[in-house]
């Protein structure tokens, strides 16, 4: 039988086949450190909490008592390998060269309105500095969503607290996403499995135009 899955910019995975009742199923959880963005200290820039894995993380841990053996986390971030799956090399190059990540953080600042020094800020930034602040994040997080679709084909569902970069293209970044996420995990998916149907849910403000792209005329 084929399996259904939803994925969810929130990132939820669901598989029906496997799922069971709410209250006698608890779905993994998947986090890790990693996740969560640095920005010299600052818990957010411009209004966008910055740090919200680890919030959520927290929150899940000391309010609802998230149980270990229910807790996973991605051995390690994502490979240049898989996302090359999804982007293109030139596209996975320019991003680690001289200023180019710098530059397009401070437009996407712009492009939100995140005026004053946060912009200036991000657009002063080192190539190295900015693949450490906010790519690393951002490749955990894929190697994250991964992850999650995995646990889902065997628990049925899957929580992943980071990810959802829907707008990020094959060549191009878009509304601080740099790397596609569920592009990777769903092509590692139909890589093992070309079988499995995917759908991908869109609860952001945003239109899921990444996904679009990559996924047209799938």
């Amino acid at each position: 039988m084929k399996r259904f899955f939803a994925i969810f910019i929130a990132i939820v995975v669901w598989s029906p086949a496997r799922a069971m009742a709410p209250e006698t199923k608890k779905y993994p959880i998947v986090y890790h450190p990693s996740y969560n963005f640095s920005a010299m200290g600052l818990g957010t820039i411009g209004g966008f909490d910055i740090q919200k894995s680890a919030s959520v993380f927290k929150h899940l841990t000391q309010r609802f008592g998230l149980r270990t053996d229910n807790y996973y986390e991605p051995a390690a971030e994502t490979s240049d390998t898989d996302l090359q799956m999804v982007h293109s090399n030139s596209y996975l190059q320019s991003l680690r060269e001289g200023g180019i990540l710098a530059q397009l953080l401070a437009d996407n600042a712009a492009q939100a309105s995140l005026v004053g020094w946060g912009t200036k800020w991000l657009s002063n930034m080192t190539s190295g500095l900015s693949d450490d602040l906010v790519l690393t994040p951002m490749r955990w997080m894929v190697a994250g969503t991964v992850l999650t679709i995995e646990l889902a084909l065997v628990h049925g569902g899957a929580i992943n607290l980071g990810g959802g970069f829907h707008t990020a293209k094959p060549s191009k970044s878009g509304e601080f996403c740099y790397y596609s996420d569920m592009g990777v995990g769903i092509k590692k998916l139909w890589e093992k499995d070309p079988n499995h149907k995917v759908l991908i849910v869109n609860l952001d403000a945003f239109r899921g135009t990444g996904c679009e792209e990559i996924f047209a005329g799938e």
